[in-house]
């Protein structure tokens, strides 16, 4: 299985790091966890590019990551 390239959205690498880190404040091993859930679900193909536009809560601001699809 050949891999795609990986691009992602300069916003969503920070969500991914700030969510990371508060569950790992919760519960050592679950922010890893949500970073391992996350890499095999929310993603699109572009050009074969894997694009990752944010990483969302799907019931917390629901839709505000759709501007960031301008960026791309």
């Amino acid at each position: 299985m050949t891999m795609l390239p990986w691009r992602e959205h300069p916003a969503a690498s920070t969500e991914l790091l700030d969510a990371v880190e508060w569950y790992e404040e919760r519960q050592p091993g679950l922010g890893e966890s949500l970073k391992s859930e996350l890499m095999e679900h929310l993603y699109f193909v572009r050009d074969d590019v894997v694009v990752v536009v944010a990483y969302a809560h799907e019931r917390r601001r629901p839709g505000y990551w759709r501007e960031r699809l301008q960026d791309l």
